[in-house]
Formats: structure tokens, sequence, C-alpha cells
């Protein structure tokens, strides 16, 4: 989904201007700006082309330092000469591409082409982006507190069970035994460790902070389980989780594929609850690794999705939830994030007697982080 209302700045030091590719401005607004001092970005602004003889320190600085450009504006360098070292400073901070003068010149039509995909790509992560957190923003409350309604019912119970299960004996008797305090604060002790866990991993979900990093595959199955076992389990539905014999590591944000996964579970969960007509109530997620993707395969036994509503199912807004039940991030946000977030794809197959979400992730490694320029 492109706004055709983002406008791309368009920095050349020499007196001519360039013409505009048309393909470039089917899409966006082309404005050009007078080299020198320093120039504010407004919202609508999708990227900044810089032509230039020399990308020197000077034109460097004059973009990482200007504090209006943010990380979702694409970064266009057309230049004579360069240093390595200035492209990779500015691709650190900006998604950036880089064209010699000669080259944009002489292929003209390919590097307009280029040049087009290259804003299009960057105007599509910042629709996800802002999907992504009006989604949460709308959800994320709601969703927080039936999870941690859930998870707490149990512990609660079993401290207010031991707190009767002493005053009862204290009316019985004026001297308690001290095993029998002993092993009541025991157990409340445990259920209220059990309650701080829950309340973290919760918290956890909501980090504000994110960031990209190299995270175990296992651990983040384990959270899930800790999470949702004992809830399911209240619905009668099994959650079997075949863990990987040797742990892999994938590098992404943790939350955001975690988010997914959960949203996958929910899904099946409220399958199960719509089907009165199932038997054996089971989720289960298995983890492939291959030499080059990561597939994460959630299946049930739930009746399968509806044949007329399987391609709709990753539409935005699209959902078959009563307005009770429906506050997860939802598949058309799963999707995003797995494309956008891990360049994966989530998929569907479906039957008559249960579903099954395959999520592949190509593999990334330390060894293939690079600089872009």
């Amino acid at each position: 989904m492109i706004n055709k209302n983002l406008n791309i700045l368009y920095l050349c030091n020499e007196t001519k201007k360039r013409d505009i590719p048309n393909k470039l401005s089917k899409f966006f607004e082309v404005i050009f700006i007078k080299p020198g001092g320093h120039y504010t970005v407004c919202e609508d602004t999708i990227g900044l082309i810089i032509e230039v003889d020399t990308l020197d320190q000077e034109y460097c600085e004059m973009i990482t330092s200007n504090k209006s450009l943010t990380s979702d504006i694409g970064i266009c360098i057309i230049a004579k000469e360069y240093k390595l070292e200035y492209l990779q400073s500015i691709s650190i901070l900006f998604q950036s591409i880089l064209f010699t003068k000669d080259q944009f010149e002489d292929q003209f039509e390919t590097s307009s082409e280029t040049l087009t995909d290259f804003f299009l790509s960057i105007s599509k992560n910042r629709y996800y982006n802002q999907t992504f957190r009006d989604t949460k923003n709308r959800s994320q409350v709601i969703e927080t507190l039936r999870v941690v309604a859930h998870q707490w019912r149990q512990p609660i119970n079993l401290i207010s069970m031991e707190s009767i299960n002493l005053m009862v004996k204290a009316s019985m008797d004026a001297k308690i035994a001290a095993k029998d305090i002993i092993e009541s604060s025991n157990i409340i002790s445990e259920q209220t460790q059990r309650m701080s866990n829950v309340l973290k991993s919760i918290l956890n979900l909501g980090k504000v902070q994110r960031t990209k990093e190299l995270f175990s595959i296992n651990k983040m199955l384990k959270s899930i389980e800790e999470l949702y076992k004992e809830q399911l389990a209240q619905q009668n539905i099994s959650l079997i989780i075949n863990y990987l014999e040797e742990d892999k590591q994938i590098y992404g944000f943790f939350t955001d594929l975690q988010e997914v996964m959960m949203n996958l579970i929910s899904n099946a969960s409220d399958a199960y609850v719509s089907n009165i007509e199932h038997n054996e109530s089971k989720i289960v997620i298995d983890v492939k690794v291959t030499e080059n993707e990561y597939n994460f395969i959630v299946k049930d036994d739930a009746g399968g999705v509806p044949e007329p509503i399987r391609e709709r199912i990753f539409e935005p807004n699209f959902s078959t939830k009563t307005s009770e039940r429906g506050f997860g991030i939802g598949l058309h946000v799963a999707q995003l994030i797995i494309k956008h977030e891990f360049r994966g794809t989530i998929k569907l197959q479906s039957n008559q007697n249960g579903s099954e979400f395959i999520v592949a992730i190509p593999r990334s490694d330390l060894s293939n982080i690079k600089f872009i320029y």
C-alpha cells in the first residue's frame, strides 16, 4: 500500500536540475532543495537523494547529524567519488543505496528502475511499521490482561486455599505445628514466584526498546510454553512443543517472532473452542532446520479453516472471531512481521481435519551480517 502523498527530497549541487525518472514521479513527489545549511524533513518525506561530485565528510555529517531524519528514511547517493567509510557511517543509520554518476547516466533506465524499487520498499516498510504500531497499541493492554488473568488464576486459588487451611487449623487448635506452617509457606512462596515469573515474561513482551539480536530458538519456544501450557490445559488442550535436539539461533527481534507464534497458538485454541465436534485437542509445534531456512510449524486438529475464507485470512482487519476474543496481533500483522523483519513467509495448509501454519525464515548468521551500501 503506497501513499502517493509521500515525497523525496533531491539535493543536487549542479545548476541544471536532473530529469526525474517517470516511474519515480508516478509514485512520489520529488522536491529539489539547495545544497548548504540544514533542512527539515517532514513526516511525509520517504527519502533523500544527494547528487554530488564528491561525497566528503561535510555531506556525510550533514546527513548523519540531521535530527529530522529517521530510520525509516531511504538515502540515495549519486557521486563521482566517495570514501567507503562515509558510506558505511550512513548505512549504519539509514537504508541506503549508491550509484556512481557514470553508472546512473549511462544506464539511466535500469538505474531509475532500481531507484524507484528502493523507495517503494522504504514506503512499504513504513506502512508495515505504522500498521504494527497501531495494532499493538490498540490491543496490547487487553491482550496482556487476558494472559495475566489466565496465568494467575490457579496460583491465586492455591494461595487462597492455603490461607483458608491455616485459618481452619488455627480455629481448631491455638498451636499450629511448625511443620504445617512451613508446608503452607512453601506452597505460597512457590506460587507467588510463579506469578512473578509470568509478570516478568509479560513485561518483556512490551519492551519499547527493540534491538536485533541472536537468540535461541529453544529459549523462545520455552517462553511460549511457560505462558500458554497451563492456560490451554484449563481448556483441555494439550500444547506439545518438539524442541530442537541441537539448539539453533536466529538473528532478529525475539519478541516479534514470539508474538507471531503466540498468535498462531491463540488462533488454534479459538478454533477448538468454536468446534464442539473435536475429540483429542492438541496444538503441536515442530521446528525443522534446513541448510537455507528455519521452518516453524503450528498444527491443530480443530476442523480446519473453511475454504471460502482461506484466501482472506491474511487481509487487514479480517477476523472470524467475536469482539470478545479478537484481541491478538492478527494474521495480517503476523505476516508483515515475518516478511519485513525476517524476510520470510507464512503460509496456511488446511483441510477438514485441521490447519497447519508454516513460518519459513531464511537462515542468518553473524558471518552474513554486512554493511549495505
